[in-house]
């Protein structure tokens, strides 16, 4: 009950779609792979955590830049009332 066996290229390839957002289906369509063996790699591979952390990061970016932007609109607020 053996499967074929994953080549270093396919591997890059997943870490690159699941890096890119894609889902183990997606994946899996894409790489004629079943999306069972998909899931597995990732899993042994932390790609999940890799990819959690850096949804992560992209959501505290995300607030950061929010609170810049809503500082900005204050301060021209303020701005054009003292005009």
């Amino acid at each position: 009950m053996g499967g074929r066996r994953t080549t270093k290229e396919e591997l890059t390839q997943i870490e690159a779609l699941t890096k890119e957002g894609l889902t183990c289906k997606e994946i899996s369509q894409r790489l004629s792979r079943s999306e069972v063996a998909i899931r597995n790699l990732r899993y042994k591979k932390r790609l999940v955590k890799k990819a959690e952390d850096e949804t992560r990061v992209l959501f505290q970016q995300r607030d950061e830049l929010s609170n810049v932007v809503r500082n900005l609109h204050t301060g021209l607020l303020s701005w054009a009332y003292c005009i």
